[in-house]
């Protein structure tokens, strides 16, 4: 995931100070690169302690590993080409995506996360707006191989539901940003009560990546979202197919 694209994916937990930083970002990309923290911060008119904070919670060290992630990314020339709506259609966006996913995602990734699955008591997964969909699509597609699953989608039913998990039972969070108002805390609580955990998200500056038994990353769609109205719901439900066909050959192995 290029930094724009993991600025957008934060674009709705940002303040009003971030949003005037992501505002003035966007429209100088090409300068962020030339100057240092206290340059760009008074370019942008902020603080250098907001701007740090900024490059923070997108999940970099600080600003100087932004920076140079920035400079990747326009000597790349993704912002050119992926944006030209006269030669990018709809289909091909979603095309390229789903075909990423091999790059982003190994066999020991998608194994690891079906024996944490084929070895729970008990499964919970967590989801809400469209990852709350793809929630439901996991849970049925678990059910038609006979292994069962809890699902929510009520962000304030989280804490409630957590609490009742313990060691043995696995806890699947999708969030895409996974930076979604009670996700995190709702993951840690999942941790402390030592349950396997996993997190599936397009986001790999997670703030907890580090600690879940299974992170999965997802591909984005390569395009600035106020392009076209696309969402990543398709990503995820191919994400599923690929861990239900590993999960039903395992289950066929073992029996």
């Amino acid at each position: 995931m290029n930094p724009v694209e993991l600025i957008q994916l934060h674009k709705d937990t940002f303040t009003k100070s971030e949003i005037k930083i992501m505002d003035y970002m966007i429209d100088h990309l090409d300068q962020i690169a030339s100057y240092p923290l206290v340059d760009f911060a008074k370019m942008a008119n902020v603080s250098k302690s907001a701007l740090l904070r900024f490059c923070q919670k997108l999940g970099y060290n600080g600003y100087s590993e932004f920076k140079y992630e920035i400079s990747r990314y326009v000597a790349s020339g993704i912002q050119e080409s992926t944006t030209d709506e006269n030669i990018t259609s709809i289909t091909s966006i979603y095309a390229a995506s789903i075909s990423s996913m091999d790059s982003f995602i190994n066999e020991n990734e998608i194994a690891n996360l079906c024996n944490l699955i084929y070895n729970a008591n008990k499964i919970k997964i967590f989801g809400i707006a469209e990852t709350g969909f793809s929630a439901e699509y996991f849970e049925s597609r678990l059910a038609s191989l006979g292994v069962d699953a809890e699902v929510i989608t009520y962000v304030n039913r989280y804490q409630e539901k957590i609490a009742f998990t313990k060691t043995g039972d696995l806890n699947i969070f999708l969030s895409l940003s996974s930076n979604t108002e009670g996700v995190n805390d709702t993951i840690q609580s999942s941790l402390e009560n030592k349950a396997s955990t996993a997190l599936i998200t397009q986001n790999q500056k997670a703030l907890l990546r580090n600690k879940v038994d299974s992170f999965i990353v997802l591909p984005t769609l390569n395009i600035e979202k106020n392009k076209f109205f696309l969402d990543s719901q398709a990503i995820v439900l191919v994400f599923v197919a690929m861990v239900i066909n590993q999960l039903a050959r395992k289950l066929n192995e073992n029996t």
